[in-house]
């Protein structure tokens, strides 16, 4: 497949290329005889998503060849695609990583069924049958899509989100008694005349009570219908679930750089733009995982020194026997909060886990944090922190630093860009990035290193 000389010209804007994607996703969906469905309702397709992403069925035979439909797309428009595995389907993430940045996320679910926990409860193939086609794409009738999203909502959301409550109360005022009895097919007679009763009031508000009953029914009912398939299904989202603690899809990223190199501002700017692209979410941490209290907040029954250090260097040092206790007790905070804090949320609600400062400050500034000790034994406490999967080095000009943030003088500054250089020869895994250009440049930057490893890691 290949697209005109117009169309992969470097010159286009981010909503023409999202167009020009999602045109021909559609076209090649029709030419190649693909069974799908757009399953919401979108008012600007095909030509725009409204900064949304895409949800679409598609029937089982064809995920394969969707999604190599979609890397040919994206690969005629230089961009990179990202297969982030999920519990019912997977997500299909394309990104451009050049100026401008831009990119989408497609939702491929298959229509066999959705399931709470593995336990099946709504049908959305059936209503695949009732597709509907509209200015060229086919998308599910805008009553069953309300409906799907009402189910899908409070079962799992524990809430049906504010948006959605005219459009519920308007389905069901259509036809009270048939959305009933789609509802009894679900949940039982007991719970749907409980729903019912919500919607005819219209009082959607506190539906966390209700919606943990209701994913008890759920898996009531699956097993009293269809106690195999229950059994197997719930065995198979557990071994979803271990697999995505082992091989997580998202990964944990270091940046590293001195006071006044643009950490803070660029990891924001980052963390906004996966989100309002690529509707990714990124974990923020400064330092350290944070999983135990800090050793200033535990002496100090409980409350934590919030304040900015103004001069990080002034303050007097630790001793030998107190140094020791520090780091040998952060050291466990890097452990314990790596794998019971940071690493169940990699990929299943985040993308990527960044430290703003990581445990190579030590080795970077250990006066920073009133340190006394050999570097062999702070070397020897680091062999047991996880190690980043990418570790992003901010390079910028001593004199910018030192105007940006001047509490450390510039020969302090360039003392830490060359441990910073001698520590980055020595990782595999580093990168530079450079703050003294514009930050939007930086930004892309940041963000193209980031993506280079996801899609090693979910080619």
């Amino acid at each position: 497949m290949v697209l005109n000389s117009m169309e992969t010209s470097g010159t286009k804007t981010p909503e023409q290329s999202i167009k020009i994607f999602l045109n021909r996703l559609f076209e090649l969906f029709e030419q190649e005889k693909i069974s799908y469905a757009v399953a919401r309702n979108y008012h600007s397709l095909p030509d725009s998503l409204d900064g949304r992403d895409l949800d679409v069925q598609i029937d089982s035979h064809d995920i394969p060849r969707a999604f190599e439909i979609v890397k040919e797309i994206a690969e005629s428009l230089s961009a990179k695609v990202m297969r982030i595995k999920a519990e019912n389907g997977f997500w299909v993430v394309v990104a451009y990583c050049g100026s401008p940045f831009w990119g989408l996320k497609i939702d491929m679910l298959s229509p066999r069924g959705v399931e709470w926990r593995g336990c099946y409860f709504l049908n959305p193939g059936k209503t695949i049958d009732n597709r509907i086609k509209r200015d060229g794409y086919y998308c599910l009738d805008y009553d069953d899509i309300m409906f799907m999203q009402f189910c899908r909502d409070i079962t799992g959301r524990l809430c049906l989100r504010k948006k959605y409550h005219e459009k519920i109360s308007t389905l069901f005022n259509k036809d009270p008694q048939e959305f009933e009895v789609r509802l009894q097919r679900i949940y039982g007679r007991k719970y749907a005349s409980k729903l019912e009763q919500v919607c005819q009031k219209g009082e959607y508000e506190g539906l966390a009570s209700l919606g943990k009953k209701l994913r008890r029914q759920i898996i009531i009912r699956s097993f009293l219908q269809r106690p195999l398939s229950s059994m197997l299904g719930m065995s198979r989202y557990f071994i979803w679930r271990c697999r995505e603690y082992v091989k997580p899809n998202g990964i944990t990223v270091a940046v590293e750089g001195p006071d006044g190199s643009g950490k803070g501002t660029l990891i924001e700017k980052v963390s906004k733009e996966f989100s309002k692209v690529l509707h990714l979410t990124m974990n923020l941490n400064h330092l350290r995982p944070d999983f135990l209290p800090s050793l200033n907040s535990a002496l100090n029954k409980g409350e934590r020194n919030t304040a900015p250090v103004a001069d990080p260097h002034a303050r007097k040092q630790r001793g030998f026997v107190l140094s020791l206790i520090h780091i040998a007790y952060y050291t466990i905070d890097y452990c314990l909060g790596y794998w019971l804090r940071i690493r169940p949320c990699l990929g299943r609600k985040n993308i990527a886990a960044i430290f703003d400062r990581y445990f190579y400050d030590y080795y970077i500034d250990n006066y920073r944090f009133r340190i006394t000790l050999p570097r062999w034994v702070i070397k020897f406490f680091g062999l047991f922190i996880h190690k980043p999967n990418l570790v992003i080095f901010l390079s910028a000009d001593a004199e910018a630093v030192r105007r940006r943030k001047p509490e450390l003088p510039i020969p302090e500054i360039r003392r830490q860009m060359n441990e910073m250089e001698k520590l980055a020869n020595s990782l595999h895994n580093a990168v530079w990035v450079n703050t003294s250009v514009s930050i939007e440049d930086s930004c892309n930057d940041f963000i193209r290193q980031i993506i280079k490893v996801l899609e090693k890691r979910l080619s």
